[in-house]
C-alpha cells in the first residue's frame, strides 16, 4: 500500500498514522498543526508543530504528550479542538471508536507546554475485518473476498489454504455428500485446493459477502444462473477458469487435483469486469477482542457443549472438539483431525454455526453424471439455529430477509447472538436434523 510520508530529519512520518488538525495551542494568535500519531498497539503521542519554529515539532518527536496503548486506532481516531476552558489556548479530545454506538474520549487539556489526560472507561475498538473481527491493522476492508468452491471427497483432503479462510460453509451436494466453500479476504494463502465446481446452493450466500465467485465448471443450468447473476444482476464477480487462474499438481488424481494461489485469483480479479471495484462487505457480529465473559453476547441461556457433532452421511461425518486453552475447535472429519494440506497448520475455528432450514431435491437444474438430483435450500426467511462459540451452546432463530444480507442471529429472548473474533464455519442443515452435543 503506497502511503504519503512527511520528511523529517528523523526519518518518515507516516500520514496513515495520523489524525490532524489545526488550532491555536500556545495562545500566540497563530494556528499551530496538531498531530496524533498513533502506534499498532494503540499507543499515541501528541505532537505540536509551530510556524514559528519552521514546524518543527515541539519536544521533538517524543511529543508534549503520550497516550497509552489501547487508548487510540492508528489512522482511525477523530482528533477535536477548541477551548474548553477559556483560556485562550487550544485544547484536544482524541475519540475512538468503542463497542456498538460507543465511543472513547480521551481529553487532553492544554497546561501550556504540556497536556493533562483524562480517559473515559470505554474499550477502544478498532477497525475490524468484517468476516472475523479480528483487527484490520489497517489493512485493505473494502478488498473483495474470494469465496472459492473447496472439493469435500475423500480423495481431497486434506483442504489446501483452509486454515487461512475468513469463513468456511460446509453444504450438502447430490448423493449427500459434502462439498465446501472457503471465503478469503483478511489472509491470503499461497496454495488453495482443490477447487470443483459450483452448485446453485452458493447463489442465495454469495452475494452477502460481496464476492468473486471462485469455481471450476458446473451443470449447463447451474452454469447460466451463475452468469444472469453476474451479468445481469450484478449479484457478484463470476471467476471462471476462463480467467487462468487454476493449475493441475501432480500428486493427486484428477479431478482432484486442480489448484489455485491468493495470488493468481487476485490476477484473474484484476482482469474481471468490476473485479477490483471496492465492496463494502456486511459484517458479521463479533465481541469485542478483550471480552472473557462466556455468556456475554446474547449467551446468557447457553449450556456447556465442549463437543459437536454434525450428522453428514459415512465418510463426511463432522466432530469438533473444543479447546479451552486455545479457544477454538479442533474439526475431526471421517475421524481424522484437519490440518492444512499447505502450512500444516491445525484447523481451529474459533465459532460453529448451524443453519437449520428447509432442503429439498430438485431437477430444475439438472440431475449430476451419475443421476442424482440436485439440492436447493431456502436461506431467505426466518429459521432456527445454533451457535457455538466459548465451549457453549445457544439456539437460536436466524432471520435474513434478501441475498445481500448476512443472517441475524438471535437467542430465545431476541438478544443478538456475537461470534468470537477469529474463523467460523458455517453449515446448512436441514431443519429437522438433530445436532448432538456433550
Amino acid at each position: 500500500m503506497d502511503r504519503s510520508v512527511y520528511e523529517t530529519n528523523e526519518g518518515e512520518y507516516d500520514l496513515a498514522s495520523a489524525s490532524i488538525a489545526a488550532a491555536d495551542v500556545n495562545g500566540d494568535g497563530r494556528d499551530e498543526i496538531l498531530s496524533l500519531y498513533g502506534a499498532d498497539d494503540g499507543s499515541a503521542r501528541v505532537h505540536v508543530f509551530d510556524p514559528a519554529s519552521s514546524f518543527r515539532p515541539a519536544n521533538g518527536f517524543a511529543g508534549l504528550a503520550t497516550l497509552p496503548s489501547a487508548s487510540t486506532c492508528a489512522g482511525a481516531t477523530a482528533l477535536l479542538v477548541g477551548d474548553w476552558n477559556g483560556d485562550g489556548k487550544a485544547d484536544l479530545d482524541a475519540l475512538s471508536p468503542a463497542d456498538g454506538v460507543q465511543v472513547r474520549s480521551n481529553l487532553l487539556a492544554n497546561l501550556g507546554g504540556s497536556f493533562k489526560l483524562t480517559s473515559t472507561a470505554e474499550e477502544t475498538l478498532c477497525p475490524r475485518w468484517p468476516l472475523t473481527g479480528l483487527p484490520l491493522n489497517r489493512g485493505p476492508a473494502t478488498r473483495r473476498p474470494l469465496y472459492v468452491k473447496i472439493d469435500n471427497n475423500p480423495h481431497a483432503r486434506p483442504h489446501y489454504g483452509i486454515s487461512k479462510a475468513d469463513q468456511v460453509y460446509e453444504w450438502l451436494v447430490e448423493g449427500l455428500t459434502t462439498r465446501l466453500a472457503a471465503v478469503f479476504q483478511s489472509q491470503q494463502p499461497d496454495v488453495i485446493g482443490s477447487v470443483r465446481s459450483a452448485r446453485i446452493t452458493d447463489t442465495p450466500i454469495v452475494p452477502s459477502l460481496r464476492a468473486a465467485f471462485v469455481y471450476s465448471g458446473g451443470g449447463p443450468e447451474e452454469l447460466m444462473r451463475l452468469h444472469y447473476d453476474d451479468a445481469v444482476a450484478h449479484r457478484y464477480v463470476d471467476l471462471s477458469p476462463g480467467y487462468g487462474w487454476g493449475y493441475r499438481v501432480g500428486f493427486r488424481d484428477a479431478p482432484y487435483n486442480y489448484f489455485t494461489s491468493y495470488a493468481a485469483l487476485r490476477d484473474a480479479l484484476a482482469a474481471a469486469p468490476g473485479g477490483n471495484d471496492s465492496v463494502n462487505v456486511p459484517a458479521w457480529d463479533f465481541l469485542p477482542p478483550t471480552t472473557t465473559d462466556a455468556l456475554a453476547g446474547g449467551f446468557s441461556t447457553s449450556e456447556l457443549a465442549s463437543g459437536i457433532s454434525v450428522p453428514y452421511r459415512a465418510g463426511f461425518e463432522v466432530r469438533y472438539q473444543y479447546d479451552p486453552t486455545s479457544r477454538s475447535y479442533a474439526r475431526y472429519q471421517d475421524g481424522v483431525r484437519e490440518m492444512d494440506g499447505a502450512n500444516r497448520q491445525i484447523v481451529a475455528a474459533t465459532n460453529i454455526v448451524i443453519i437449520q432450514t428447509e432442503v429439498h431435491f430438485t431437477d430444475q437444474y439438472g440431475l449430476d453424471p451419475a443421476g442424482n438430483p440436485k439440492l436447493f435450500m431456502e436461506l431467505n426467511g426466518t429459521g432456527k439455529g445454533i451457535v457455538f462459540r466459548d465451549g457453549r451452546r445457544e439456539e437460536v432463530t436466524w432471520t435474513r430477509p434478501d441475498v445481500f444480507d448476512v443472517f441475524d442471529l438471535r437467542n430465545s429472548a431476541g438478544e443478538i447472538v456475537r461470534l468470537e473474533p477469529g474463523q467460523t464455519w458455517i453449515h446448512i442443515v436441514p431443519k429437522d436434523w438433530t445436532i448432538p452435543s456433550q
